[in-house]
């Protein structure tokens, strides 16, 4: 069963990836995702996707957050530095954009390569947030930072997200399933949107979580969201609670309590509250583990009923 678990406090959309986004009081949510977000991105002669970092599909466009785009109607609206504004499709907006990076660009809608980084949904919580500007400060957890779409006002209690892995988001009509914990580069680091640049987020991120912060999700039931709506999170019958902690390159260990059915996967670097673990250790090093997790080679889960060991190096 549910428990009311807080609200929703802010709804965001990002009609072109990587330029800065609109804030909104309600978004209608279809199996893709947020309608409307990231459905444009810059894309170069190659169709590399223009971005704050350079993966195989992305590549860097160094201050794209200095533009903004929002939705009028059913056209986009570019606003660029300087106060020149364009609509999306407009061959003016292509052209301004070549000429300032110089090379050729244009502004296009998905096609086959997706937009999204790695989920669909961009969900982040208050309590995480909180927790970032407790411990590092400086506007670190401003939540225009991570570029979120929907933030949900939960009590004080740090990276709660991380333990809804698996489990339902349930916002009115819409449903979401948590699948993934949101790895950071470096585009929370950049000068955007009225904040500071901040080099040194990204190294307390890495030191005090793996890099993680907020987490995925899923489509599994179309709907609105609207800011001030309840939530629940409901786990499936079988599976309980979910942990994931740590970065997604080192999965490495899992472990499962059959008595309270917790499911714990750890993905290398954190540890939070541990719900129905006996113990976590760490070779070398079990207090400073605990106390402040580095990336381990060895790990060992012991809970009330089963015992895992895994030597696999992350």
């Amino acid at each position: 069963m549910g428990v009311r678990d807080g609200f929703v406090s802010q709804l965001w959309r990002y009609p072109v990836k990587s330029f800065r986004g609109e804030q909104l009081q309600e978004v209608s949510v279809d199996a893709r995702g947020v309608v409307g977000d990231r459905t444009f991105a810059v894309c170069d002669a190659d169709g590399k996707l223009g971005s704050g970092k350079t993966t195989q599909r992305f590549r860097l466009l160094r201050d794209l957050f200095d533009f903004s785009a929002e939705t009028r109607g059913d056209a986009v609206l570019v606003h660029a530095p300087g106060g020149a504004s364009f609509r999306v499709g407009d061959p003016a907006l292509d052209a301004f954009l070549s000429a300032g990076y110089g090379e050729p660009l244009a502004v296009l809608p998905e096609g086959t390569v997706p937009h999204f980084d790695a989920g669909p949904v961009h969900v982040l919580t208050t309590s995480s947030l909180e927790w970032v500007e407790s411990e590092h400060g400086h506007t670190g957890g401003d939540a225009r930072r991570y570029r979120p779409n929907v933030v949900l006002d939960t009590p004080p209690g740090g990276l709660v997200e991380q333990e809804w892995l698996g489990a339902t988001l349930s916002i009115g009509s819409c449903a979401l399933e948590v699948s993934k914990t949101v790895e950071r580069c470096a585009m929370p680091t950049y000068r955007q949107d009225g904040l500071p640049r901040l080099p040194g987020l990204l190294r307390f991120l890495v030191r005090r979580n793996g890099t993680m912060l907020g987490v995925y999700a899923r489509v599994t039931s179309p709907g609105p969201i609207r800011v001030g709506d309840a939530f629940t999170v409901e786990f499936p019958t079988g599976t309980g609670r979910q942990l994931n902690l740590g970065r997604t390159e080192s999965i490495s260990r899992s472990a499962m309590e059959t008595s309270d059915d917790i499911a714990i996967t750890f993905l290398g670097a954190s540890v939070a509250d541990c719900v129905g673990v006996d113990s976590v250790t760490d070779h070398d090093s079990p207090s400073e583990y605990v106390r402040s997790p580095p990336l381990v080679e060895r790990l060992h889960v012991r809970e009330h009923r089963n015992f895992v060991q895994d030597d696999r190096r992350p």
